[in-house]
């Protein structure tokens, strides 16, 4: 597993927004420039994420995650 979002962004299988499965890698450009931001997709439009104020869950369907998610990727079969 490459060590940072952009890398990782790089690699796995594509997955089409609203085909998530749990496990997947969720990607987001937080800096508005490139992948910067990547969390575990949980299902119900939640995602595991590592943040400054500790892991949280957050939903995909905040204003903020919808605006800066980029996509997904499959690593697990």
């Amino acid at each position: 597993m490459p060590r940072t979002s952009a890398e990782q962004y790089k690699g796995g299988k594509a997955v089409a927004k609203g085909n998530e499965k749990l496990g997947d890698l969720v990607f987001f450009k937080t800096n508005g420039k490139s992948v910067s931001f990547v969390g575990i997709y949980m299902g119900n439009k939640e995602f595991i994420s590592a943040t400054s104020k500790g892991v949280r869950i957050q939903s995909l369907n905040t204003k903020y995650w919808k605006d800066t998610y980029v996509g997904a990727k499959r690593y697990l079969p």
